[in-house]
């Protein structure tokens, strides 16, 4: 059984846990808006982009399972998170010595194995701790999205008029950051597990991977997110295209995050009245709306900021709803490893694959592109549905 500092006061745990956050988000809000100028100023066009992003996204398909797998065999993610922390602030540091996307490329793979692998590791730490001490997950993750919320606009002013350079440079210190952010998590300690218990839970593994509602479960996650491709690879570009600051465009991706900020902090009350799957659905079917609209109107600055707020729904209701459905769903050995097969499917195979299509699909059509995005979003409706429908039956 795993123990998580049971005997240290929740309030404290919580702290810890919403400081590691709020370090973690440091390096999302630097290279999700950001890092596609950088890419585009070491001279890659929107489909090498795409490609550089998917190629990386694509490589936590094997690295993140792999590195949850071997913490929950060690019994210590802790220790697992400091080691990928350490990896991830070297494998950044090598983007220093790149000038081209062949250069790149390489290396993009190799800091796919350490940055994302640190994410499923530590929902998996946080949402056992929230059910183990009555905590509240939503209250706790909020905080990486404060962090994103601040550094967003500030990285955009600091680089008005300024060479994008300066990316690697707050990347890097952000990464390591993080690493010294590793030491103060809670401690996450469980028995090494036995050859007979390894044997066991390898076989609870292919009984999760058979579950049909769980394959379901993977596939309308999996889509939903994915069809935030384009966003998150070209929606600073675009906008930039269209005439907005750099500055303007960190406020532009704040909003969207403060929005999901606001549902993270009633997170618990809104789970306890919709469940998981519900509020899958309701995701996924405003999903369609906001890409719709996104495409569309994107040169109206008044609709861009009230589309944003969906966010809220599109990214934070959805992974809300998928950190309570494989809690609810998957035994207890098998979280961190539930928690990166998620995590690969999601934000790995989907997403991978969506951002391949998603350069040349806005080299060819620009804002466009935002249009396929809702036709996934509206798939993942229709297996929302069924997946809603199974959970009632």
């Amino acid at each position: 059984m795993t123990q998580i500092e049971t005997s240290a006061p929740p309030k404290w745990v919580a702290v810890r846990l919403s400081l590691f956050y709020g370090a973690l988000f440091l390096v999302v809000g630097i290279v999700m808006p950001f890092w596609p100028l950088w890419l585009e100023a070491r001279g890659l066009g929107a489909a090498e982009i795409g490609m550089v992003m998917g190629v990386g996204l694509l490589t936590r398909v094997i690295a993140s399972p792999m590195a949850a797998h071997y913490a929950d065999l060690r019994g210590n993610r802790q220790r697992m998170m400091t080691f990928l922390a350490a990896g991830m602030v070297g494998a950044y540091l090598l983007y220093g010595l790149t000038w081209n996307f062949w250069t790149i490329l390489p290396v993009a793979m190799l800091s796919a194995c350490f940055f994302p692998a640190l994410m499923p590791l530590a929902e998996s730490l946080t949402v056992r701790a929230t059910y183990r001490q009555k905590l509240d997950y939503g209250r706790i993750r909020l905080w990486g999205s404060v962090s994103f919320v601040l550094v967003v606009p500030i990285g955009g002013f600091i680089l008005e008029g300024r060479s994008v350079e300066l990316v690697w440079w707050m990347i890097v210190s952000s990464a390591f950051i993080v690493f010294l952010a590793t030491f103060i998590l809670p401690r996450d300690d469980q028995p090494k597990l036995a050859t007979t218990e390894r044997t066991r839970t390898w076989s609870r593994t292919q009984q999760l991977m058979r579950q049909k509602n769980f394959l379901l479960f993977l596939l309308v996650a999996g889509l939903i997110q994915a069809s935030h491709a384009t966003y998150y690879g070209f929606a600073t570009l675009h906008w930039i295209s269209l005439g907005y600051s750099k500055t303007m465009t960190g406020v532009l991706w704040a909003e969207g995050v403060i929005a999901e900020i606001a549902l993270f902090a009633i997170g618990n009350w809104v789970i306890a009245r919709t469940g998981p799957e519900r509020l899958l659905l309701l995701a996924c079917a405003l999903g369609v709306v906001r890409w719709l609209v996104t495409g569309d109107f994107s040169s109206s600055l008044r609709v861009l900021f009230g589309v944003q707020l969906l966010h809220a729904m599109t990214y934070g209701a959805a992974h809300l709803a998928a950190m309570h459905f494989i809690y609810r769903t998957t035994p207890a050995e098998l979280s961190g490893l539930a928690q990166s097969v998620y995590a690969s499917t999601s934000m790995g195979v989907f997403m991978g694959i969506a951002m391949f299509a998603s350069g040349p699909l806005y080299a060819a059509t620009g804002g466009a592109a935002y249009n396929w995005m809702a036709g996934m979003a509206a798939v993942a409706t229709v297996g929302a549905v069924f997946l809603l429908r199974r959970a009632n039956d």
